[in-house]
């Protein structure tokens, strides 16, 4: 690597956009971690009277059609989103590493059933398979893990 590009490798880091980007990262896990407790309140609480209204002090991004707080909702999932990712690429590495090392120090039949389950899983549109264990495991948190799981670990797999 020459000075030059060496130099310029040094001096991305600190791009303005670089820079624009940590911020909004930085703001968005502020406001995951204190924006519940600067205004509290429940995430699923309804009240039809509200419904689509407009920001004010109790609701400052306004209110859905089931006259949900809109704020109340994005600092509840932003809490649960990134959880779940982090449970589902841990999960999935494991299983990926351990199906592909497995594979590897054995061989034959075993990495021939496992190639082939790894091409039939990326066959499919990994949506498709996360809104099918969805439809098995309705309205839980789990059964989102567990479908994302399952398509990633042939990412860590292959």
């Amino acid at each position: 690597m020459s000075m030059m590009e060496l130099s310029t490798a040094r001096g991305s880091s600190r791009s303005p956009s670089r820079m624009v980007g940590v911020a909004l990262v930085f703001l968005v896990a502020c406001f995951a971690v204190f924006g519940p407790v600067v205004v509290p309140g429940d995430p699923f609480a309804q009240s039809l009277i509200n419904a689509l209204g407009g920001p004010e002090p109790a609701a400052p991004l306004g209110y859905d059609h089931l006259g949900r707080s809109v704020y109340h909702r994005l600092a509840h999932a932003l809490r649960l989103s990134p959880l779940i990712a982090l449970a589902a690429v841990v999960t999935a590495g494991a299983a990926g590493l351990t199906l592909g090392t497995l594979a590897a120090t054995r061989g034959g039949w075993i990495d021939r059933i496992l190639v082939m389950l790894a091409d039939a899983l990326l066959a499919l549109p990994g949506l498709l398979l996360v809104l099918i264990v969805l439809a098995m495991v309705p309205g839980t948190a789990t059964g989102f893990w567990i479908g994302l799981s399952l398509v990633l670990w042939v990412e860590f797999y292959v």
